[in-house]
């Protein structure tokens, strides 16, 4: 059986990703250049309005990326959108349109971004360290852990 290398797989998810990122479903903007067989889906309306955007422009961004970040450091999409902001399940672009974030990261599937209780609590803990690695002893993993270990159901009691 024949296995296609990293190169071969980029490939693949680069033509899969570049059809999908021309899928704008997720926006609010009514103005995108969805094909018209699919619906244009509507955000219901929020109470917030993102920080006007003043930083690099998005070719300047792509420029340094491109000078800096090592080209294993990739993304898949020709015009990538440039997330500037985010808002609970929301994202803006540097233009302040506005996206339901879909993609799952690390830990924004379970929180939001900028959620004021995750906010005000990332604040406390960054006043006496920010980060620890798990080689070391820190009290805040061990009991993040347990109090975790004690919502689940009782044959799940390790994390």
């Amino acid at each position: 059986m024949q296995t296609a290398g990293p190169s071969g797989l980029r490939a693949v998810a680069t033509r899969a990703l570049r059809v999908a990122s021309n899928l704008r479903v997720f926006s609010a903007s009514s103005s995108s250049s969805v094909p018209d067989e699919l619906p244009q889906m509507k955000l219901p309306d929020f109470d917030y309005t993102p920080r006007p955007y003043n930083g690099p422009s998005k070719d300047q961004v792509m420029e340094t990326r491109k000078q800096f970040l090592s080209p294993g450091i990739f993304h898949y999409y020709e015009r990538p959108v440039m997330i500037v902001e985010g808002k609970q399940q929301y994202l803006y672009d540097e233009t302040g349109r506005r996206y339901l974030d879909a993609f799952g990261g690390i830990v924004t599937v379970s929180v939001g971004h900028s959620h004021p209780k995750l906010v005000k609590a990332v604040n406390e803990q960054n006043e006496l360290i920010q980060h620890t690695t798990t080689i070391y002893l820190n009290d805040q993993v061990a009991y993040f852990a347990k109090e975790l270990a004690e919502k689940l159901p009782p044959h799940l009691d390790s994390i």
